[in-house]
């Protein structure tokens, strides 16, 4: 049985980067469109949509696969991040649906997912596969 402070620290390293990023995306959504800063970034929208998401897809699949929360989230870490990425940009474009200046917008949510998808594909690709237990390295 893990004691709480261990199971507290898991939390943490594994989770809370994903957590906080979302958070921030929240907060970003919640700044009503006149008070942006004027910035040649934001003339590529759907590129920062891309961006952001990439990054939240990174934390989520990092904290699914990597940090071994359990065997089944482990094995399911590209399934479930990409699910995250898709019902929280879903969720992020609703929201900014009553911010004011702000709408939603069918177009960002699939950068979004074309963002978490590209970042879910890409770190599957790279992650370390196991070998099965009879196959050698140079095999």
């Amino acid at each position: 049985m893990k004691d709480s402070s261990t199971t507290r620290r898991r939390f943490y390293r594994s989770l809370f980067p994903a957590v906080l990023w979302a958070a921030l995306i929240f907060i970003a959504s919640s700044v009503p469109s006149d008070e942006l800063p004027a910035s040649p970034i934001f003339d590529y929208d759907k590129l920062l949509h891309l961006s952001i998401y990439f990054v939240f897809a990174a934390l989520m699949y990092r904290a699914f696969r990597f940090e071994g929360i359990s065997p089944y989230l482990r094995s399911r870490a590209a399934l479930l991040t990409i699910a995250i990425v898709v019902f929280y940009g879903a969720s992020d474009e609703f929201h900014q649906h009553f911010v004011p200046g702000r709408s939603m917008d069918v177009f960002d949510w699939i950068a979004d997912v074309s963002g978490g998808i590209l970042c879910v594909a890409l770190m599957s690709y790279l992650s370390p596969r196991k070998l099965p237990k009879n196959a050698s390295p140079g095999s």
